[in-house]
């Protein structure tokens, strides 16, 4: 692969997870300003690791909110951390501002990495949007929402990488050119068949409609390896660790019909893939449940619907906050 997964996986996707909680902080402030205890909660998690202070920190800078801070010099910055400071009052601007506060920030959150999606796909999808690609040799590849394929044909390869989002491929035998598809860490390698794969926050899935994939992991001691064939699906970790099960054939490659169906993954991941269905941007405001397992089929013509759908059996609720801002609170 050309770039492994601390690109794309390591710092990236800590400091995406720490800037959704930091926002996630300024509206729980906006609900209840006078609570010391979340006062308190906020300032051991900007204390806990220093991605957390400067997600904090940008979130107050980009609203320009740093200069309606009662101690500007108290904010925590990577640098300053040293010690336990005394408590911190955080001065909270009116609910007008917090949303320019959320808005400024999903903009600088989601407008650099598009930008690069951008340059770098050869095919790319809107919100809500699927399209499907007929590649050189036939074969065909149904692209989700929000989602960005780049492609490589040769005399003797046949290469996709799957830069964003999901994909379901139906690929045309070809026994001089193997057909390779790879997802940040992890690869499939077929000679004639139809599966779906998808990036999600913590791995990449792939699920098999018809024929026989190979599934390699680039992490882990000795990397992750399996082979499916159609009802069995995997899920390789961007740690090296592999799980696999089954699931109905008919069901594999839904998304395309605007459902979408889940098995046993984390609610994490389902919240991104909900993500590529809504027309602005969905915070998760801790990690409570992020880790939580969904198994279920989603309408995805109602994002907002199917969020709450998603995320109630666990005690999350989900706030309108803006018409473009939804966001889930921890139980």
């Amino acid at each position: 692969m050309t770039s492994g997964p601390e690109s794309t996986t390591g710092r990236d996707q800590e400091w995406n997870r720490a800037l959704e909680t930091a926002i996630g902080w300024t509206v729980r402030m906006q609900e209840v300003p006078d609570d010391a205890d979340l006062h308190d909660e906020i300032t051991r998690w900007t204390e806990r690791e220093p991605i957390n202070a400067e997600a904090w920190a940008h979130a107050v800078r980009v609203s320009g909110l740093l200069a309606q801070t009662k101690d500007v010099s108290s904010l925590p910055t990577p640098r300053s951390i040293v010690g336990t400071p005394p408590r911190r009052r955080w001065i909270l601007p009116s609910a007008r501002a917090l949303a320019a506060v959320a808005a400024a920030a999903v903009i600088a959150w989601v407008a650099v990495p598009q930008v690069i999606l951008h340059v770098s796909a050869d095919h790319i999808t809107g919100t809500g949007e699927a399209r499907t690609v007929r590649l050189d040799d036939g074969s065909t590849v149904r692209i989700g929402p929000e989602s960005a394929i780049s492609v490589a044909y040769s005399s003797d390869r046949r290469q996709v990488r799957l830069l964003s989002g999901e994909a379901f491929f139906d690929v045309v035998t070809d026994r001089s050119r193997p057909f390779r598809v790879e997802a940040r860490a992890a690869s499939v390698t077929v000679l004639g068949t139809a599966f779906d794969i998808r990036l999600g926050d913590s791995g990449a899935d792939v699920a098999v409609k018809r024929g026989r994939v190979r599934v390699d992991g680039a992490n882990g001691t000795p990397p992750a390896s399996a082979v499916l064939t159609a009802g069995q699906w995997t899920r390789i970790t961007w740690d090296g660790s592999a799980r696999r099960g089954e699931i109905s054939p008919t069901s594999i490659g839904s998304w395309s019909a605007h459902r979408l169906v889940v098995v046993d993954r984390p609610l994490g991941d389902v919240i991104a893939d909900v993500r590529r269905y809504h027309g602005g941007a969905i915070m998760l405001t801790g990690n409570r449940l992020r880790r939580r397992s969904v198994t279920g089929s989603y309408d995805m013509t109602d994002p907002a619907a199917a969020l709450t759908a998603i995320v109630q059996p666990h005690g999350g609720i989900v706030r309108r906050i803006t018409p473009f801002l939804l966001v889930i609170s921890d139980p």
